[in-house]
């Protein structure tokens, strides 16, 4: 399958081709034209319009691209306590801390990791 968006690298540009090949089309091509021409080259190579204005594959609803995808395509985060996950949570994925029952006793302070390092400016 082919897919044509605008030249010129973003975080949309760059994060939507990785998400394709990596969950949808492993053996996408993917098409980099002048925004001008995105959608008459979609056209003529039968090629998915993304991240361009206008498109279902690009911002729509308050959406970036990558999320526009996400949700054509019905892809679903696999981690623990994302959104959208309805699994019980169970662990540590459960809230701690001092606002929740059974959290840290109050003065027992957090531990850093060890390459935390903390600067102190005065």
């Amino acid at each position: 399958m082919r897919w044509v968006t605008r030249k010129n690298a973003s975080v949309d540009r760059i994060a939507c081709p990785w998400l394709i090949k990596r969950f949808i089309d492993p053996d996408a091509e993917f098409l980099y034209v002048p925004a001008a021409e995105v959608k008459a080259v979609a056209e003529r190579e039968g090629a998915i319009p993304y991240d361009v204005g206008g498109v279902e594959l690009g911002h729509v609803d308050g959406r970036c691209s990558f999320e526009s995808i996400i949700l054509k395509y019905g892809l679903q985060d696999p981690r623990p306590g994302s959104p959208g996950d309805d699994r019980p949570r169970r662990g540590r994925h459960r809230r701690r801390g001092r606002h929740a029952p059974g959290g840290r006793p109050k003065g027992d302070r957090p531990r850093l990791s060890p390459w935390f390092t903390a600067t102190t400016i005065t």
